[in-house]
């Protein structure tokens, strides 16, 4: 394993406890925690700051450019929190455009915050007016990327939108239970689940979801508007109702926003989209959190 510590590998000079790296598909920034031992005090002569970069490499995995975001000192230990931003990109701001697309926001968000921008699959929808309230520039722009059906990560010092759908009709990876680690946890239902979305005058009825219709705050401009927001936004708060959890063997070849193919799990057996990745470098885990892929 390489522990990059600005720019110098120190992974031989520090006592690491526990190594994590946290890989979601959107919603939430990517991290890092690490826990060092420090029963001497060694990490007082390295005076780690935020903001300073830190790289996780092993077997052919790379957590990209990580940032110190927090740090905790306990007894014996220091944890440390890494995000792929650094600590300014949390700060709020109001702004509003007129006539801009999609893709100009997403340029304009990318080049104030020194990220470099990667799309895929997504259409660049031309917006009447758009308004940020005291909001961070990424929670903004993935409430934004959410209502289009895309979602939003940032890693390795880039921005990138991606649309959802796309992701999940990829062809998945095999996972057979006897590869599980311990036991395995199928939750099926457990998330309240809606029928339809409101958003203002227009509600969008989905006849594959029982439940009550939720209300949906959304600035429109449109009928089309209307309609586009509130089906995504339903299938935003819906996708969730089926999740299983387990842990394999370190496996850095699967990713956030990767799918997968269960067998052997009975009545779980099922095409999954991986919405969180947990690569658990000090255990040589890796442990899934997948969810079923919505029919519509």
């Amino acid at each position: 394993m390489q522990l990059i510590y600005e720019g110098k590998d120190i992974a031989s000079e520090v006592d690491i406890q526990t190594c994590k790296i946290h890989d979601l598909s959107g919603e939430k920034f990517d991290s890092v925690e690490i826990i060092f031992n420090n029963h001497k005090n060694q990490w007082s002569s390295w005076k780690p700051e935020k903001n300073q970069m830190v790289l996780i490499k092993h077997e052919g995995f790379s957590s990209g450019q990580m940032y110190i975001n927090g740090m905790q000192q306990l007894s014996g230990c220091i944890k440390m929190i890494c995000l792929p931003v650094k600590t300014k990109a949390k700060e709020k701001h109001t702004k509003s455009w007129e006539n801009v697309t999609l893709m100009e926001l997403l340029n304009e968000i990318a080049n104030k915050n020194a990220l470099k921008l990667k799309t895929y699959n997504i259409n660049n929808y031309r917006y009447h007016r758009l308004t940020q309230v005291e909001e961070s520039d990424f929670v903004f722009i993935s409430k934004r990327c959410m209502i289009e059906g895309y979602v939003m990560k940032i890693t390795n010092n880039s921005l990138v939108v991606y649309d959802e759908k796309f992701m999940e009709a990829q062809h998945p990876i095999e996972i057979h239970v006897s590869d599980v680690i311990g036991e395995f946890r199928f939750y099926d239902g457990l998330t309240k689940t809606y029928s339809g979305a409101r958003i203002g005058d227009y509600i969008y009825l989905c006849e594959d979801t029982i439940g009550p219709i939720i209300n949906l705050d959304i600035e429109t401009n449109s009928i089309g508007e209307s309609e586009r927001f509130a089906k995504n936004g339903l299938r935003s708060v819906n996708k969730y109702e089926s999740i299983m959890e387990f842990d394999i063997k370190f496996n850095p070849g699967i990713a956030a926003g990767c799918t997968v193919d269960l067998n052997g799990f009975g009545l779980a057996d099922n095409k999954y989209y991986v919405f969180q990745c947990t690569q658990n470098i000090s255990s040589n885990l890796t442990s899934l959190k997948l969810r079923t892929i919505p029919g519509w």
